[in-house]
């Protein structure tokens, strides 16, 4: 089984120190509570083939074949982003001062895409230079 992307999403408090890995592989995606030393298929609350996940605290966004998801709460539900039309989404990645800063670029088999509000919006961006397919950002 091949892994495309490898993220994760932490939560820290008085209490409890919360660290979920997901992962998305030819077979779906799946997700990890311990650090990696099980996973468990996520297929039953995240639908579609995910090609990545991009994590920012509780926020988490996956990219797939059926647009982008979002969770708000580390991955436990999803929900798709209902303002997306860009088509298949091949990457995501966030701002790194997400959520002050709610950034979020989306690659897709036809160039990419930016929300500067957490996903309300989507802009295509990059002009001439990026009309082709976008596999990889970092």
């Amino acid at each position: 089984m091949a892994v495309s992307l490898l993220a994760f999403s932490s939560q820290e408090d008085e209490e409890v120190v919360a660290t979920r890995f997901f992962a998305a592989t030819a077979l779906g995606p799946y997700e990890s509570h311990d650090w990696g030393e099980e996973w468990h298929p996520m297929t039953s609350r995240l639908p579609g083939r995910v090609r990545a996940f991009a994590c920012r605290g509780p926020r988490a966004f996956a990219a797939g074949v059926d647009g982008v998801y979002d969770s708000t709460n580390h991955g436990f539900t999803w929900s798709r982003m209902s303002t997306w039309s860009g088509g298949e989404a091949t990457t995501i990645i966030t701002s790194s001062y997400f959520p002050i800063d709610p950034v979020i670029f989306t690659g897709t088999k036809n160039g990419l895409y930016r929300s500067r509000d957490a996903g309300v919006t989507w802009q295509r961006i990059g002009g001439d230079a990026i009309q082709g397919a976008v596999s990889v950002m970092s």
